[in-house]
């Protein structure tokens, strides 16, 4: 297997163009902690999976990269794939923290027949222009979306008010929604409208509408204008419940506060919305009247006792600082997972083809723990993950990060302890139907940045 990579910051970064093969012993002591991650990756998944006597094989590649408010060029994306072609010839490969058209990169290498797995939101269709070469372990977009609105429409949309802090319990629910329209934020932007078309195909009406502008890791310390003008349309417009169709920001709660405004709150989860640290910058009177759909498993405990760094410390080598970036800040264990069941369900002739039968031969059965998503392949879809689970939160909850500019006070509590639920499976009632005081914390911290448009 061959490993596309980029890295940012302090002692994570890598040069660029530099290039490592995995196989090799290390030629330098201070390599950096993702290729020192990776090392360890290797050899736990190649030790665990049956790879039917060969060795994967990890190379890593540190790509050109422009500056934050820059774009590397689809040319320079060709570039790179094209020099990774005849230098390593890969079976399959993965990307991570690119800046900008990761997408031109990864239809070369499909062009090529090279398997990619990603973490990235994209609509089935883009899937299907590669049929069997580019997976997810994210549910494509219109799996994420049906299983967001036949919540809104089986929980949100027949019941009356029951959760915000205003003094309308009981009164029947009046929707808002709000989205980003951020010109990078393609797939998000795409989520939400077609969750608003799926929400009104149900009957939901929605009396009023705003985008917000920033997306990611918008931390706003104060209300903004564009917080205070959307909150005063949603109050004006007598809004009890604003659905949150993706996209990330501090501000908009900052700003309901300073207008004695605090409706329910249903949204869609993205890797931020549903991780507990972002949620610490959240104005907390305002934000505990919200609900997030998510397909996070139940996490408890520290980040050292997740699978990923189980992984990682059974295999040994790398110190508490290291486990804590590579199972904090990257994809690699869950992307690695799904390449190495793909390797294994193959069987021993390995090709993209028999990875792609293996996949689908996986049965579509839904899951028992709330740890562990359900997994299956759908005639035509290439992505992973078919359930969700429904968290409430609880700004007294205790979560795990307590250093840096989070605090460690506030916590997404899973329903029903984070039980699990294919698209309209959702169990009978309201949305706080299901909600009890026990409700235990997950312990998912959340992406800081949300990925940009590919």
């Amino acid at each position: 297997g061959w490993y596309n990579l980029t890295t940012r910051g302090l002692e994570y970064q890598c040069a660029e163009h530099a290039y490592w093969d995995l196989g090799r012993p290390p030629d330098d002591a201070d390599e950096p902690a993702d290729i020192r991650g990776l090392r360890v990756f290797q050899r736990y998944f190649n030790q665990r999976f049956q790879t039917y006597g060969r060795t994967v094989r990890f190379h890593a590649y540190c790509s050109n990269e422009a500056g934050d408010d820059s774009v590397v060029s689809p040319e320079e994306r060709r570039a790179d794939a094209a020099g990774l072609l005849a230098k390593v010839d890969p079976f399959a490969h993965l990307v991570q923290g690119t800046n900008g058209n990761s997408d031109t990169f990864i239809e070369a290498m499909a062009d090529a027949g090279r398997v990619h797995v990603s973490t990235s939101q994209r609509g089935a269709d883009y899937y299907r222009q590669y049929p069997g070469l580019v997976w997810s372990y994210r549910p494509s977009l219109e799996i994420q979306v049906e299983q967001f609105t036949s919540y809104v429409c089986s929980k949100v949309l027949a019941y009356p008010v029951s959760f915000s802090g205003n003094d309308d319990l009981g009164q029947p629910r009046k929707l808002g929604l709000l989205y980003t329209d951020h010109p990078r934020a393609g797939s998000l932007t795409a989520f939400a409208e077609l969750a608003r078309q799926r929400i009104e195909d149900c009957g939901g009406e929605f009396a009023h509408v705003a985008t917000l502008h920033n997306y990611g890791a918008a931390y706003s310390s104060n209300p903004t204008t564009e917080g205070l003008e959307n909150m005063a349309a949603f109050q004006s417009n007598d809004v009890t419940t604003i659905i949150w169709a993706q996209g990330y920001d501090s501000s908009h709660t900052k700003s309901a506060r300073q207008l004695d405004y605090e409706p329910e709150w249903v949204i869609a989860g993205d890797g931020a919305h549903d991780g507990y640290a972002p949620q610490t910058h959240q104005d907390q009177q305002v934000w505990e009247h919200a609900w997030v759909v998510t397909i996070q498993p139940l996490q408890t405990g520290t980040v050292f006792e997740s699978e990923c760094a189980k992984a990682l410390a059974a295999t040994g080598g790398l110190d508490r600082q290291d486990i804590s970036h590579l199972c904090t800040f990257r994809d690699y264990y869950v992307q690695l997972r799904q390449l190495f069941t793909g390797i294994q369900v193959a069987g021993p002739r390995l090709t993209a083809q028999s990875m792609d039968q293996g996949f689908h031969a996986i049965p579509p059965l839904p899951s028992t723990d709330p740890r562990v998503p359900a997994c299956f392949y759908d005639p035509g879809d290439y992505t992973c993950v078919k359930d969700a689970a429904a968290m409430w939160w609880d700004p007294d909850g205790a979560n795990n990060f307590g250093t840096g500019a989070s605090s460690n006070e506030g916590c997404w509590r899973m329903a029903e302890g984070g039980r699990r639920y294919l698209v309209d499976r959702w169990p009978e009632g309201d949305v706080i139907a299901q909600q009890a005081p026990d409700d235990p914390c997950n312990q998912y911290s959340g992406q800081f940045f949300l990925s940009r448009d590919h």
